[in-house]
C-alpha cells in the first residue's frame, strides 16, 4: 500500500484533461511533512533565498554540497580513464583533438562518479525541489571540454 505523494496529485480540468498545479519550488505544509517522513531529504535544507533565486532566475548556486575531495577523485578518474582508453593527455594540447567533438567521451562508470550519484546532500537538494523522495539517478556520462578551443582538423 503506497502512500500517495501530495507533490504527484493532479487535477483534472472540466473536460477531463490532465492539468497539473503549476510548479513552485517553495514546499506547502502538506509537502514538507511528507519528505520530512523520509531520511536524508533535509540534510541540506535549501533557504527562502535560495528557492526564491531558483524560482525567479530558473537557477540556484549552492556550496559545499559535493567535497573538494570527491570532486579530485571525479577529475582523477576521467583524466585516467580518458588517457588509457583514448590516449588523452592532460598536460599535452597536441592530444586534445582525441575528445568527440560533443565532448563526451565514453565515461560512465567511474567508482568516484557511483559516490557522486549516491550523495546523500544532491539527494536531498534534488528531493526537495522535484518535492518527491523517490529518486532514480541518472547514468550520465563526464564531459571533458579542452581549457582552450582546439581546431577540428589541425593543420598539418
Amino acid at each position: 500500500n503506497m502512500e500517495q505523494d501530495p507533490i504527484q496529485k493532479n487535477t483534472f480540468s472540466s473536460n477531463n484533461q490532465l492539468s497539473p498545479e503549476p510548479y513552485t519550488p517553495f514546499l506547502s505544509q502538506e509537502q514538507r511533512s511528507y519528505l520530512n517522513r523520509h531520511r536524508h531529504v533535509f540534510d541540506y535544507p535549501l533557504t527562502d533565498d535560495q528557492l526564491n533565486l531558483l524560482h525567479t532566475q530558473g537557477y540556484v548556486v549552492l556550496k559545499k554540497v559535493i567535497s573538494p575531495d570527491l570532486c579530485t577523485s571525479v577529475i582523477r578518474e576521467s583524466f585516467q580513464f580518458a588517457k588509457s582508453s583514448l590516449g588523452l593527455d592532460q598536460s599535452n594540447p597536441s592530444t586534445f583533438s582525441v575528445i568527440p567533438r560533443h565532448g563526451l567521451p565514453p565515461i560512465w562508470h567511474l567508482p568516484s562518479l557511483l559516490s557522486l550519484r549516491q550523495s546523500p546532500l544532491l539527494y536531498s537538494i534534488f528531493s526537495q525541489i522535484l518535492k518527491t523522495p523517490h529518486l532514480v539517478p541518472s547514468i550520465d556520462r563526464v564531459c571533458l571540454k579542452p581549457p582552450h578551443p582546439t581546431p577540428l582538423n589541425p593543420p598539418n
